[in-house]
């Protein structure tokens, strides 16, 4: 600002060293670029994309230009709704999710299902949320696989017309096939086996 000093006119400023605080946004941006998991910073009072990093371009397929500016609803990005609503809900009354599941859809219309964690934060003076998904759709697809082989092998060995259990090493009964329960009892699992067949 203008004034004057011993009666000769002047400008008074004042510097502040922001070395430490450029740092810190150096890091953050390095850790937020190159973190493998997909990451978005969103405004909290209007909603928009504000930076995204590379894993959630490749993940999703879009390009920074079609999501910067727009809002997940625009977008299209969750596959349910309600889902979001529960998780900017969460946001603004806790200022933090974990473990919050959801299911994403991805620009081809791919469905992805994901685990949320985020966290409000100060950018630029204004709250955003800062989140991270980590892709567990390979996983559920897994799961799934699973749980069928099971259903369809305990379908196939309940059907065995002789009778069928397993026990611990403490002698208890943990799966009886359908002969065997209509046999003993459909309370067979559960019991010592010496009790169970010997009355």
């Amino acid at each position: 600002w203008l004034g004057r000093w011993g009666g000769i006119d002047c400008v008074y400023g004042i510097a502040k060293d922001l070395t430490q605080q450029q740092a810190a946004v150096e890091k953050f941006n390095r850790i937020f670029e190159s973190n493998p998991a997909p990451m978005a910073l969103n405004s909290m009072d209007t909603r928009k994309f504000t930076e995204v990093n590379s894993a959630f371009l490749k993940k999703l397929g879009y390009t920074r230009d079609e999501i910067i500016g727009k809002t997940a609803i625009e977008l299209g990005l969750f596959a349910h709704p309600e889902q979001r609503r529960a998780a900017v809900e969460q946001l603004r009354q806790k200022g933090r999710i974990a473990d919050f599941e959801v299911k994403v859809k991805a620009k081809d219309g791919t469905l992805l299902d994901g685990i949320f964690h985020g966290e409000v934060i100060e950018n630029l003076g204004e709250p955003s949320a800062l989140t991270l998904m980590m892709d567990i759709t390979e996983r559920k697809r897994m799961e799934k696989a699973l749980r069928e082989s099971e259903d369809k092998l305990a379908g196939i060995v309940d059907s065995i017309t002789d009778h069928m259990s397993m026990m611990d090493e403490e002698h208890t009964i943990v799966w009886a096939n359908g002969v065997a329960r209509q046999m003993f009892g459909p309370d067979l699992v559960g019991k010592k086996c010496y009790s169970a067949y010997h009355g």
